[in-house]
Formats: structure tokens, C-alpha cells, sequence
């Protein structure tokens, strides 16, 4: 829509296979540097570990690829930090979609950075590159690194209600997506509920 393409400043991806950097026009001066750096981040991420494959696979449940999302765009925060390319707040009026769309889109933004922070702390980039390699399999796993188990994600199976039915569709709600939800009616408990 056109007011989700308003909040895009820049994005990574392969048209025809051939790795690319879209940079919005109005974008200029230390803003389109740190744009450029963050998606020159996610190309390397893709060249290294499939991750536009990984990110589009639909064999893998939402709430894994959306770890995986998350795990990425830290890196890429982390990278930019390091530069020194952070930018200040910048306040932009909300466009007209709602809240908890809204809340999605900013969701990987900020649910890895404690996990890559982590990893920075313990072992540098190398570190960051194993967690790429080898993602949390939910986003409990990356929202909770030092939990010591992983709850069951063990569903039950829900027979077809009649002979001419069939299921068509299976996925997982994770916690970031439960989370996000939650944030509608309960906004200061929504992580506490949706953990």
C-alpha cells in the first residue's frame, strides 16, 4: 500500500537473481550513508547465509523466520552503531494504518538486539555470524536466549471437521507476533502474557 512504500527509506533484494540496493531519492546526506551501510549489511548477510532464501522459505514456520528476521536486522543495527551512523529519534507522523501493523513492522527492528549484543560481548561479529548460521528456532529463543528450555511447540492434531474438508494452512503464532498483539488491550503487559 501506499502508506506502508511511505515508510520504506531503503531495502536489499535479488531481482533476477542479481543482488541489489534500493535507496529512496529523498533520502541524502549521513541518513542515505547509514541506509546504505544497513542494506550493504544485509547483502553481505545474503551472500554468507541465504538469507532472502531462508527468509522466503516457506517450509520454515512464520515465527522461526521471523527469529531469523530479527536476528538480521540487529546485526545490521549493531554494524551501523559501530560506525557511528546512529541516527537521532526521528519523529515522522504515523501513516494511516493501524497500530498493531505498525508494531510488526518495528518488532525486528528491536527483538534481536539483546541476543546480538550478547553475542557481540562474548565473541564479536563471529559470534553474531554463528547466531545467522544457526538462528533460534522461535522468537521465545531469541527474546530469551538464557532460558534454559525451549517450551514444547508440540501441536495437536485437528482432524478435518467432514470427509470434504481438508487442511490447507499450518503456522505458528510465536511470542513477537503474540507480543504484538497483545500490545492492542494490554500494552504494559503484553511481553509478560505473550512470554
Amino acid at each position: 500500500t501506499p502508506a506502508l512504500e511511505g515508510l520504506l527509506e531503503a531495502f536489499y533484494a535479488r531481482p533476477q537473481g542479481v543482488p541489489t540496493l534500493f535507496v529512496a531519492r529523498a533520502l541524502t546526506g549521513q541518513a542515505r550513508t547509514r541506509a546504505l551501510a544497513h542494506e550493504l549489511v544485509h547483502a553481505l548477510q545474503d551472500h554468507e547465509h541465504a538469507l532472502l532464501r531462508r527468509l522466503a522459505d516457506e517450509a520454515d514456520g512464520s515465527d522461526r523466520r521471523s527469529a531469523l528476521h530479527a536476528l538480521a536486522e540487529a546485526d545490521a543495527l549493531a554494524v551501523v552503531q559501530r560506525l557511528g551512523l546512529v541516527a537521532g529519534e526521528v519523529v515522522r507522523s504515523p501513516p494511516d494504518i493501524p497500530a498493531v501493523l505498525l508494531r510488526s513492522l518495528e518488532a525486528p527492528y528491536r527483538d534481536g538486539q539483546t541476543l546480538v549484543a550478547q553475542a557481540l560481548e562474548e565473541g564479536g561479529f563471529r559470534a553474531v555470524d554463528r547466531w545467522l548460521r544457526t538462528p533460534p528456532a522461535s522468537t521465545h529463543a531469541l527474546l530469551h536466549p538464557r532460558a534454559s528450555d525451549e517450551p514444547s511447540l508440540l501441536l495437536p492434531e485437528f482432524p478435518a471437521p467432514e470427509a470434504g474438508w481438508q487442511r490447507s494452512y499450518t503456522d505458528v503464532l510465536g511470542e513477537q507476533s503474540l507480543r504484538v498483539l497483545l500490545e492492542e488491550a494490554e500494552p504494559l503487559r503484553a511481553a509478560e502474557l505473550a512470554a
